[in-house]
């Protein structure tokens, strides 16, 4: 068995360990906000102000990062085809490697903090998303482990997947805004 292997599969067993009717409740609600609609929500209703504000680059950009991130999480887990751990407490209708919750959360709210870091000049407001934010993007990663919907590898492919595609966002917005 691999080192990787070992590690999901002692990460399953923690997640399964700890389960709690409360805690299953917590993380349903939280794996909610890395759902693909409901991201869009989000997205849409950010470019909204965005763009009654005239600033067209910062949303297309966060379009981009939202269709892009879902496009390769998508040809991943049909490229890798792996199947989804046995005791999973939440439908999924496709396959687990990487997490496009994690892939999503990552890239999408990443760059809204992001956005919203730069554009926030209330210091008390911008340390409250400096960590709000991370710690958003934290628990949908771990409400995907908590309620069996996937490996720990997954949801750290699907972290590191998103965090390309918020880099690629960052520096897109960098050169565009030269």
């Amino acid at each position: 068995m691999s080192f990787i292997s070992l590690l999901d599969t002692a990460a399953v067993n923690f997640f399964e360990s700890i389960r709690s009717p409360f805690l299953i409740y917590f993380f349903k609600a939280v794996t909610t906000l890395g759902e693909w609609w409901f991201i869009l929500i989000i997205v849409a209703i950010i470019s909204f102000f965005f763009f009654r504000k005239l600033r067209m680059r910062p949303a297309l950009i966060l379009w981009l990062l939202t269709i892009g991130s879902a496009i390769d999480s998508y040809i991943l887990k049909v490229l890798f085809h792996r199947e989804r751990p046995i005791d999973s407490l939440v439908e999924n209708g496709t396959f687990s490697f990487p997490s496009a919750h994690a892939t999503l959360a990552m890239a999408c709210y990443g760059f809204i903090i992001y956005l919203v870091l730069k554009n926030i000049r209330r210091e008390w407001l911008r340390k409250i998303i400096a960590y709000l934010g991370p710690m958003s993007i934290t628990l949908i990663a771990v409400s995907r482990l908590y309620l069996g919907a996937h490996y720990l590898s997954d949801v750290i492919a699907g972290l590191l997947l998103g965090g390309a595609w918020l880099a690629i966002g960052i520096y897109i917005l960098k050169i565009v805004r030269r």
